[in-house]
């Protein structure tokens, strides 16, 4: 039976999403309001359901829906009928459009119950900390390990080895575990199709019997939809599921659901093989991007955003001063001739080998100079809690707040600081020129244009990059280099010292309160466990480049206070950077625009290519649609850390010590910033000792509390000592909310002890405080005031006599710019939710959270690329149809391959044949190290070889094969994976297999093509494309190169798979090379041919 209770706690216990679970508003545009349950252990927990129950006016669109159940449903069952065809009638779940007035009324949405379009499987099951017991889990969803050691069917003494009170089973098929593949047991499935991860169930929770199904396409927004549970989905004794109701529905749901009376007909059903339906309406999405767009343009509710950030670019000086003191003639400009020099020191840096900084230097040499400057945009983030200052914004944890019906919305002037390169003029290309956008990965900042402006140069365009969201260039500082000194001492030797200091810091905010703006303080908070403020992250850098394309293209006319010409007067045309008279970029003749960016900067390209009527030609590489599962599987470096670590902690973790006294070391585990912690020494950032105890032996037990909120968790010493970690949910303030406590001013660099009431400190010459803060009064008790306390029990045996209490800090702990001092009382330095992976709970919340990124995620827009358009009447320029490559680079494991398929699939680029043949072939899993393909040309022994490894190696894994797998025998053929595409038309560099006939997706219409291209290149997979390599046998990275440059100046009408765009050498009379221009050919031909040095 379903079950269905409204007064479940803490959470009702129904069908979801549900319009039972809303309330009727007639101000919202669905006419309703989620209505959550507000009940949580922590605030920040609280809050997002607080903020989900106030603002969200409908369900997800991309999110799944779950059904649970009182007794085990029959998943092989399910698994048959939804995997063997793509026919309804005979499908357990369906999943329908009702709403008379969509568009789509009567559409039947395929559900993903075993087909595998959304893969969990991970690439680095390990990464995810200390002491995690589940590190052998290849997901982190389901369990994967079966904890009945004496199977018996009893949660038994020390059997429940992660500490979630529940005697764990595996969620598979066979009931039996997952294991990983390793040198131990890899020949025994490398002779068969299946794999260990194929087993896991992945559309089923058995611990609590729940159906999980996720949509195949997204669903239309503002639509009322029914799920209908049929006939065909049965339990394990073989009957039907039954309705918790005398009758099929919640009698509130009786009209929504009375389509489904004339539309199950056409699928060939009816009423009488519908066990139980419910109904949900999808939330709004576009309307907000929609109308302040229309705002910024003077129309819609948002009008006013029109003379309130009119078009303002203002540029920045980036010449050095000469030994008098003064300013070259043209200070706004850098010449490219000066600029050269970064991109050798900046090659060796990147691991490029010499061939590719030649090559990168040739295209560079096509620039003239390059700029930088500023612009306002409508900050739709600034902070509400009043505590900002000039250096401190405050508005690490804020969200859009709009109201469309009234014109209300909370927003200020932001600054964004962008880089632009200005091409040479030639004959055919000429100032202004037409403007490419690029977009920089998470933690990057727009110097990523450095390795591309030169190829698009040639192409006659100029290249711009924004600064995204709390983003800019920025140095490290956790390595004991004094880089803040090193870089600025070389650039002034180069004469690039102003460059560099008005490239740097951008919108970078000091999130740590360490004084200084660092590498971690870049986009600190972007990828964030605050779901809210990470979806309107993504949307205010949308909301930044929409303002730029709308300054861009009001330039010609306007003017700026600058004296960019050199005669004195501060006059001068806004976008005329070197003084000549005429803008360099923009302007009324160039009025499309091409935008692409890589990983985040796909993301949000994907994003701005729905809402943005100008882009004629759009080619993203390694975004993605459906943003939840990106985080469910990424390596990316921090975003575990930045999204996941607090979602699952804080973490108490028990690490033995292993010296004579068997000591261990207790410490709090919780995220700073988006340090990459893997598999590090201890004491790494997000690791913080507390205290040391020798009173914790093997098969002792401990309870940790949360004194403040009243909650517990109870763990245990494992038997055979090893080590141990307790998730509990906890509040600790933020760094930015700590400065007030702390007595912090703009431009202090000073820790300071939680316990000063009154402190001094020293003073540099500045005037600021400096060093470690001394306290004047002081008392214990205000670390209270920072976070939840913390007390940690420690209990002989299971159930024997307490043995020790920590309720204090024995040790000092320094965190965000507060130091809490031995002997303070114990609490969380940093908060988190204590959802552990592979739990319901965990599950639940990822299935919440992806609900509230959708307004965020590309998955979202897809639609609006050309399937369907939106109303841009009042915008005379605007293009009926946005053309897009969609490229993703095969294996990429920092945002996985399934991603960008699913977007292709969302914008009606991928049939369901070609999908059918991705599934196949596990392209969009993309882990290699599932073996699910292996090279005909090299074993796991070639790839140890000093001179194959940079060919065939992963630069963030160079250990992959190492130790055990070196010494199999025979060796083993080298896993790799798939080619989809075929790009390089069987030069198969790696011995890798190829997809035939090749994917290849596109969709042609009569305004252009939009396509999904998966680029291959590099056989344990890549994250991204970077510059051409000429050292390749068939050089990818300069195909994709010339394959954007094509379609971007054919205006997105012109997609070429010629394996001649990867050159180098260009056969003549070819349209290929009638494609290119002559000095991209010129180049190749001068450039020796490649040799296989891996052989």
């Amino acid at each position: 039976m379903v079950k269905f209770d409204l007064h479940a706690k803490p959470f009702a216990e129904i069908p979801f999403p549900n319009n039972v679970a809303t309330r009727q508003d007639p101000t919202s545009p669905t006419g309703r309001r989620l209505n959550i349950s507000l009940d949580a252990t922590t605030n920040i927990e609280r809050k997002m359901r607080m903020r989900a129950d106030q603002t969200m006016d409908g369900f997800g669109i991309f999110s799944p829906i779950m059904v649970s159940f009182d007794a085990p449903l029959d998943v092989e069952n399910i698994r048959e009928r939804h995997t063997k065809n793509h026919d309804f009638q005979d499908d357990c779940v369906l999943l329908v459009n009702v709403d008379p007035k969509s568009k789509g009324y009567g559409e039947f949405v395929e559900l993903d119950l075993g087909q595998g379009n959304y893969p969990l499987g991970i690439e680095w099951p390990f990464q995810y900390w200390d002491q995690d017991e589940h590190r052998d889990s290849p997901n982190l969803l389901f369990e994967t390990r079966d904890e009945d050691t004496n199977n018996n069917g009893v949660l038994d003494p020390y059997e429940d080895t992660d500490f979630d009170g529940v005697l764990d089973k595996p969620n598979t098929f066979s009931g039996k575990p997952v294991p990983l593949v390793t040198p131990d047991n890899v020949k025994e499935f490398l002779s068969g199709q299946d794999r260990p991860i194929d087993d896991l169930i992945t559309f089923y929770e058995k611990e609590t019997n729940t159906l999980i199904a996720w949509p195949v396409y997204p669903l239309r927004e503002k639509t009322t939809y029914a799920v209908v549970l049929t006939k065909h989905l049965k339990g394990l004794d073989g009957e039907p599921v039954r309705s918790p109701f005398p009758y099929i529905n919640h009698l509130d749901q009786t009209e929504e659901l009375r389509p489904l009376v004339g539309l199950l007909p056409k699928i060939g059903m009816s009423l009488d093989d519908v066990q139980f339906a419910w109904s949900f309406t999808t939330q709004s999405i576009v309307d907000e991007l929609y109308w302040i767009r229309a705002g910024l343009y003077g129309h819609g509710p948002l009008k006013f955003l029109a003379s309130q950030y009119p078009p303002d670019l203002k540029p920045k000086v980036v010449r050095d001063k000469d030994e008098s003191g003064h300013l070259p003639e043209k200070p706004y400009i850098l010449p490219n001739d000066l600029a050269l020099p970064i991109f050798d020191l900046a090659g060796p840096l990147l691991g490029y080998p010499p061939e590719v900084v030649k090559a990168l230097k040739d295209d560079i040499s096509f620039i003239d100079h390059w700029v930088l400057g500023e612009f306002t945009s409508p900050n739709f983030l600034v902070d509400r809690d009043g505590i900002a200052t000039p250096m401190y914004p405050a508005d690490d944890n804020e969200m859009f707040e709009i109201d469309l019906n009234t014109g209300r919305a909370v927003h200020g002037p932001g600054r964004v600081s962008f880089i632009c390169a200005v091409p040479k003029e030639t004959p055919e290309h000429h100032q202004p020129f037409p403007v490419m956008i690029y977009g920089h990965g998470f933690s990057g900042a727009p110097f990523e244009v450095f390795g591309f402006a030169g190829r698009y140069a040639q192409f006659g365009y100029a290249v711009c990059g924004l600064d995204a969201v709390g983003h800019g260039l920025a140095l490290p500082s956790d390595e004991g280099i004094p880089y803040d000194q090193i870089v600025p001492q070389a650039l002034a030797g180069l004469g690039l010292l102003q460059f560099y200091e008005a490239f740097k810091g951008g919108r970078i905010r000091d999130l740590d309160n360490d004084g200084m703006i660092t590498a971690f303080d870049n986009g600190g908070d972007f990828w964030s466990y605050d779901m809210f403020h990470l979806r309107d992250n993504v949307r205010q850098t949308v909301v930044d480049h929409i303002q730029f394309i709308r300054i861009l293209r009001s330039l010609g006319n306007l003017k700026w206070d600058f004296d960019t010409n050199g005669d004195g007067k501060a006059d001068d045309l806004m976008g005329d950077f070197d003084g000549d008279g005429r803008i360099d970029f923009g302007g009324a003749q160039n009025q499309k625009f091409v935008v692409w960016g890589q990983s985040m900067g796909g993301i949000v390209t994907e994003v701005l290519a729905g809402v943005e009527p100008t882009i004629s030609a759009a080619t993203p590489i390694s975004g993605g649609g459906g943003l939840i599962h990106i985080g469910l599987r990424t390596t990316n470096p921090g975003v575990p850390e930045g999204a996941l670590m607090p979602l699952m902690g804080p973490f108490i973790v028990f690490s033995p010590l292993g010296d004579a006294f068997d000591s261990v070391e207790i410490a709090i585990m919780i995220n700073d910033l988006h340090r990459e912690y893997r598999d590090g020494p201890r004491g790494w950032p997000h690791y913080y000792p507390v205290a040391t105890t020798t009173n914790l032996k093997p098969g002792d037990s401990v309870i940790v509390r949360n004194q403040s909120k009243g909650v517990e968790s109870r763990a245990f010493r494992h038997p055979d000592g090893r080590g141990f970690r307790v998730s509990i949910p906890a509040d600790a303030l933020s760094a930015v909310e700590k400065r007030g406590l702390l007595g912090l001013r703009d431009g202090d660099r000073v820790k300071v002890p939680v316990i000063c009431e009154d402190w001094t400190a020293d003073v540099d010459e500045e005037g600021h405080r400096v060093g470690e803060a001394r306290c004047i009064t002081s008392d214990p008790k205000r670390s209270l005031l920072f976070g939840d306390h913390i007390v940690i029990e420690i209990y002989d045996g299971l159930d024997g006599k307490l043995k020790q209490v920590i309720d204090t800090f024995e040790k000092r702990v320094d965190f965000q710019g507060a130091i809490f001092p031995a002997g303070a009382p114990l609490v969380a330095i940093g908060p988190g939710l204590g959802h552990p992976r592979n739990t319901p709970d965990f599950r639940k919340t990822m299935a919440f959270a992806a609900m509230i990124l959708e307004k965020g995620d590309p998955i979202a827009y897809a639609r609006y690329y050309g399937l369907e358009r939106l109303d841009f009447s009042y915008d005379k320029d605007a293009l009926p149809q946005t053309n897009i490559i969609i490229y993703h680079s095969i294996g990429d494991a920092n945002v996985p391959v399934s991603a960008s398929i699913a977007l292709a699939r969302a914008a009606g680029i991928l049939s369901e044949d070609k999908n059918d043949a991705l599934l196949k072939h596990h392209v969009g899993e993309g882990v290699e190290g599932f073996f699910r393909a292996t090279s005909k040309k090299y074993s796991v022994r070639d790839w140890a070889r000093q001179e194959c490894k940079r060919r065939l190696s992963d630069p963030r894994w160079p250990n992959e094969w190492d130790g055990a797998w070196q010494t199999i025998e025979p060796p083993l053929p080298l896993p790799v994976h798939v080619d989809a595409d075929n790009l390089d038309s069987g030069v198969d560099e790696h011995g890798e297999p190829n997809i035939d006939p090749p994917i290849r997706a596109q969709r042609e219409t009569d305004f252009g093509v939009m396509a999904l291209r998966l680029p291959y290149l590099n056989p344990m997979g890549s994250h991204g494309v970077e510059p051409s390599n000429p050292t390749r046998m068939f050089n990818i990275n300069n195909f994709v190169m010339n394959q954007i440059g094509v379609f971007a100046s054919s205006d997105g009408k012109i997609l070429m798979d010629d394996p001649c765009l990867a050159l180098p050498r260009c056969p003549s009379n070819t349209e290929c090379c009638s494609r290119l221009p002559e000095s991209v050919i010129d180049i190749a031909n001068k450039t020796p041919d490649p040799k296989d040095q891996c052989k």
